[in-house]
């Protein structure tokens, strides 16, 4: 996630809690780049009901929506 994040913005102060919209390190061009990248390098579908801010808000809201979508949590 971090190296991903890394491309598209400095991520050097970026905790893994940080709301990543707050601070500006994702906005919405990026956002579907973000959703790409959680399918493709996790291998998870993204249905309608998953497009909640709250599930890509930080990098570890991100992991534990993976881990959701996979049945691991």
């Amino acid at each position: 996630m971090r190296a991903f994040l890394g491309k598209l913005c400095d991520v050097s102060s970026l905790g893994d809690q940080d709301d990543l919209f707050a601070g500006g390190f994702v906005n919405s061009l990026y956002l579907v780049s973000l959703l790409n990248f959680v399918q493709e390098e996790f291998t998870v579908v993204l249905d309608e009901e998953d497009f909640d801010m709250a599930n890509f808000r930080s990098i570890q809201a991100v992991l534990d929506f993976v881990a959701r979508k996979r049945g691991e949590a």
